[in-house]
């Protein structure tokens, strides 16, 4: 770990500022950083599952009252279903 410089913005400020590094030369990413990265995997993930459920919808298959959701463990064919088409979405 070691302290490096870097142009960056942090408070609405652009200029050289002191960061953490890792030892592999990564720099530590900021907590607004951090934040904005959290808020991007979760906008893509909420995207991800509305593509799965348009597809289960293709199918005929409601992703809110499917007989996954009231009956787990009676419905292999609809778990088999949904991993399946979960692992063709790709974003």
């Amino acid at each position: 770990m070691g302290i490096g410089c870097a142009r960056g913005s942090y408070g609405g400020m652009k200029r050289e500022w002191l960061y953490w590094y890792e030892e592999h030369q990564q720099r530590y990413l900021t907590p607004s950083e951090q934040v904005k990265i959290a808020e991007q995997q979760a906008q893509a993930e909420a995207q991800r599952a509305e593509k799965l459920a348009a597809k289960l919808r293709e199918l005929n298959i409601d992703p809110v009252n499917s007989c996954y959701n009231r009956c787990k463990s009676r419905c292999y064919n609809s778990i088999f279903a949904v991993r399946a088409l979960s692992s063709q979405i790709k974003d």
